[in-house]
């Protein structure tokens, strides 16, 4: 059971709604399987997005479909990609059109076939076009009739031809095509569109598509070079997938701006590698997006650098993972601004380091919070400087774990407000309290200094500083004393 409740852990079995409603928003940060799998399905109608949101992504494959159902539709404005993941396809079965319209398109970037297959057909009713644009191609595949017409026109402008062609031919009959505007879509879409216009076959009009050559992609993708990607219209870019990326020579990222990476479909980042984005240039980062983000392997983002970082919109982070903060070169992190780090998920902290933390700007620590802090290595706090600290929110300082404060640089800790003292309390103290031992001299000094000091008005800096005057003198003495040796018959008769 690892389920934090205001006075400690909760059992789960014994959960409900109200005082599910009740739970600090962190309560679900180290929440397992089995914790989930005990909880009855009407008590996850407490849920919150900011609670669904710093749940531990592996959590969500104790889920069910009664449990989803239950569940108000905001809660979802706290899913990520890793929670969709994590969730059984059969727990889709719970979903509904306001449950589908409250969540994030980064997080349609964890569905797959069996997830669409298991959704209520009703449920596309809340998707959108950027929900859709997420989404990869594979996961149409799940598709079928009745969902397809439940489909909102402007959803299927977010589609493409990789996507299309993924729907079982079944279900492409039920879409009425010809609603939808064709310069929303690829290069191959107007072809398709017209074959099923004239009355062709779902089959024969997706091989009319793909014989509709765009004139700006070369035969082969292995002769793009910088050039002719700097003269490609943006919008053409619309038309890449992931295995056209991966066959395109790192160097042909060269001639990419923001606009073009704007256009590109999310699944095409798939075909993404370290080489391809030390290529390309650090503005066209302007262009990404958190479904983009999160569909780039994770060792690509070791060509990333702070001039790329710096130029990324905010929200794109919150498509980042452990993984590709880990395989992230470290002075890539001197891009990182408050607004970045807010973005990003919690548990994409899990793969900083020391030297990472080093790079960023101070003020970058504004965006952290609990969450965060509780997620991040302990040696990564290796990293952290004075003027770190004094950007960070007391949430976050109080949320400092006893291994993270014994990594911490000693003057990391000038940058509290209280010199480090509330955080160092509450990550020491001893969660079982025995009856107090004997104080020894050192911090009897100590201690005696600051209630002086507080007597007499001065400030608690002042008296912290005479507290370690005092307690430093008594060492001094000790140290000066002759050394007695311990008599190991004393106080026997």
């Amino acid at each position: 059971m690892t389920i934090a409740g205001p006075n400690g852990i909760l059992d789960p079995g014994t959960m409900t709604v109200d005082i599910m409603s009740t739970l600090p928003v962190n309560a679900f940060v180290e929440a397992v399987t089995a914790d989930m799998v005990a909880m009855p399905a009407d008590a996850m109608g407490g849920m919150s997005a900011d609670m669904m949101s710093a749940m531990q992504p592996a959590a969500m494959s104790g889920m069910d479909a009664d449990m989803m159902s239950a569940m108000p539709a905001d809660a979802m404005g706290g899913m990520g990609p890793q929670h969709m993941e994590a969730m059984p396809a059969t727990a889709m079965g719970g979903m509904d059109a306001d449950m589908m319209s409250a969540m994030p398109p980064v997080a349609m970037t964890g569905m797959d076939a069996d997830m669409m297959a298991n959704m209520p057909a009703d449920a596309m009713g809340g998707m959108d076009a950027d929900m859709m644009s997420a989404c990869p191609p594979d996961a149409m595949a799940g598709a079928y009739g009745d969902m397809m017409a439940a489909m909102p026109p402007g959803a299927l402008e977010g589609m493409d031809m990789s996507m299309i062609t993924s729907i079982p031919l079944e279900a492409v009959e039920s879409v009425d095509w010809a609603s939808v505007p064709p310069e929303a879509m690829d290069a191959g879409f107007a072809a398709f569109q017209d074959g099923m216009a004239s009355g062709m076959s779902p089959a024969d009009a997706f091989e009319a598509a793909g014989q509709a050559a765009d004139p700006y992609m070369p035969t082969d993708m292995g002769d793009m070079t910088a050039d002719m990607m700097s003269t490609m219209p943006a919008d053409a870019m619309g038309g890449m997938n992931a295995d056209m990326m991966k066959e395109m020579p790192p160097e042909a990222m060269g001639g990419m701006d923001a606009d073009m990476m704007g256009n590109m479909p999310p699944h095409a980042m798939e075909g993404m590698d370290a080489d391809m984005m030390s290529a390309m240039p650090a503005t066209a980062m302007g262009g990404m997006d958190a479904p983009m983000m999160a569909n780039m392997p994770a060792d690509a983002m070791g060509g990333m650098d702070a001039g790329m970082m710096a130029n990324m919109p905010a929200d794109a982070m919150g498509g980042m993972d452990a993984d590709m903060m880990t395989a992230m070169p470290a002075d890539a992190m001197g891009g990182m601004d408050a607004d970045m780090m807010t973005a990003m998920p919690a548990d994409a902290m899990g793969g900083m380091d020391a030297d990472m933390m080093t790079a960023m700007p101070a003020g970058a620590m504004g965006g952290m919070d609990a969450d965060m802090m509780a997620a991040c290595p302990a040696d990564a706090m290796g990293g952290m400087d004075a003027g770190m600290m004094a950007n960070m929110s007391t949430e976050c300082t109080d949320a400092m774990s006893p291994a993270q404060m014994a990594n911490m640089p000693a003057d990391a800790m000038g940058g509290m407000d209280d010199g480090g003292m509330g955080a160092l309390g509450g990550a020491l103290a001893d969660p079982i309290q025995d009856a107090p031992g004997p104080m020894d001299a050192t911090a009897d000094a100590a201690l005696t200094a600051m209630d002086a000091g507080a007597i007499s008005g001065s400030s608690p800096a002042a008296g912290m500083d005479t507290a370690a005057d005092a307690a430093a003198a008594v060492e001094d003495v000790a140290e000066d004393a002759p050394a007695v040796e311990d008599d190991p018959t004393a106080g026997m008769a």
